[in-house]
């Protein structure tokens, strides 16, 4: 569950089935798309059997990259934002889908841990 807001209500949840389904079942995935989701810090509560189990932290950091000063003389304007643009496009998918791919490794190991 993620309260994006901080209004105490949640905007994301997330249901993943038993961890030793044969399927993806088990599984739970978040599309943090950053046109929705401003940069900052935000809590994922993860609840097993009605009660809180584990919080996770996740820092979204929405960066802009620039291409080093020795580019070809040929590049437009134009073609250097639009490349410009999809390298800060692939650089936060690429922190969001790190934020996520833990998130889902605990849920899935959460079965492993309450056996113990």
């Amino acid at each position: 569950m993620i309260d994006a807001d901080g209004d105490g209500v949640e905007e994301m949840n997330c249901i993943a089935g038993p961890s030793n389904s044969s399927s993806t079942d088990d599984e739970c995935y978040l599309w943090l798309d950053p046109a929705n989701w401003t940069q900052g810090e935000y809590e994922v509560r993860i609840h097993s059997n009605g009660s809180l189990w584990q919080t996770i932290s996740l820092t979204v950091v929405l960066t802009t990259t620039r291409r080093p000063c020795r580019q070809k003389a040929s590049h437009s304007a134009r073609t250097r934002g639009a490349e410009e643009d999809d390298s800060s496009v692939l650089l936060s998918a690429a922190v969001l889908m790190a934020g996520a791919a833990a998130f889902v490794w605990v849920v899935r190991n959460v079965k492993g841990d309450e056996a113990e």
